[in-house]
């Protein structure tokens, strides 16, 4: 039996999966983690694909406190990287899980190549991520991956994962892969990598509505599906709600600035995210996500993905942050 650190007792509630807006339309919930601590993330170096190493004592806490947080959720398969570090938090949650859960390790979630730079703590990081943030995702570590590298082989596996027939899935994986995912699937775009925050073990809840289309240029019902939440959980807080560009979902820790990116209220006491750099580079609006045109098996579908909750760390005491 592991023995876990006290859970915070402010834990949000995951709200319930809205229904489809048709009978046609099926709808499947993702739950996007990120793997627990190791001594190089406490160090500051970069690990990528490369340095395999597994999770220190800080981390295995992180991971039970995540266990039983994720106890309750119905969840029926974990989709995993398959670097240890992804494997043992996945483990872990498996181990106190109530009921069993088979682990699926899947290498094209693994993190993205840092090239000559891991097992470095480097300090061109900053640069690159600059020239990322200026549009050029072509860029990369001297011998690592692309942003767009990463992007091909991992929405595939994400778009897949609606072929399967459980309804929740947990999917560990890892801090810059997450990055590059949530601004894929929320904006359609990388403009947006660095508007998500990726702490270890955070929680990332989102619902894929998809609907089967006889081809691209069908209607489809999930234009009558907004991604601007209205729920409001029965617990308090420990930080406010926040709407935000990348669809309307519920950030229950609000997005980090940095000197591109702001807040801006909207009138109703909710507000948005824009980078400003980027202002006129999407084709997204400021309240719904965008509605992707997907062959699966052969079929044309529309997918449209819906954020609940987003880097949610509620569920680690003040000592393993």
């Amino acid at each position: 039996m592991l023995m876990c650190s006290a859970l915070n007792m402010n834990i949000p509630e995951i709200p319930p999966v809205i229904k489809p807006p048709s009978n046609n339309c099926k709808v499947k919930r993702i739950i996007f983690c990120r793997h627990a601590e190791t001594t190089p993330n406490a160090s500051f170096q970069l690990q990528g694909s490369g340095i395999n190493e597994s999770l220190n004592s800080k981390g295995i806490n992180q991971a039970e406190a995540l266990a039983r947080r994720l106890a309750s959720q119905d969840i029926e398969v974990i989709i995993t990287s398959n670097l240890r570090r992804a494997v043992q938090t996945s483990e872990i949650i498996a181990d106190v899980y109530p009921k069993p859960l088979k682990i699926i390790e899947e290498p094209e979630l693994r993190e993205i190549s840092w090239g000559v730079w891991e097992g470095m703590v480097c300090p061109d990081l900053q640069s690159l991520l600059e020239i990322w943030q200026s549009g050029d995702f072509t860029a990369s570590a001297p011998g690592g991956e692309t942003p767009l590298d990463v992007r091909d082989r991992v929405l595939p596996i994400i778009y897949s994962l609606l072929k399967r027939p459980e309804k929740t899935i947990l999917v560990v994986l890892h801090g810059r892969i997450l990055r590059i995912l949530l601004s894929s699937i929320l904006y359609g775009n990388l403009y947006h990598m660095q508007s998500f925050h990726h702490r270890n073990t955070c929680v990332n809840v989102v619902d894929v509505y998809y609907e089967p289309v006889k081809n691209k240029n069908s209607p489809t019902s999930l234009a009558n599906l907004s991604s601007v939440k209205t729920y409001e959980p029965k617990r308090k807080q420990l930080y406010p709600l926040v709407k935000s560009l990348s669809g309307g979902g519920i950030i229950i820790s609000p997005v980090g600035l940095n000197k591109k990116t702001n807040y801006y209220g909207n009138g109703n006491g909710s507000f948005r995210m824009i980078s400003k750099n980027n202002e006129n580079k999407s084709n997204f609006n400021d309240r719904e996500t965008p509605i992707f045109d997907v062959d699966l098996s052969g079929n044309d579908y529309k997918v449209k993905f819906m954020p609940i909750i987003l880097d949610s760390v509620e569920h680690l005491t003040a000592d393993l942050y």
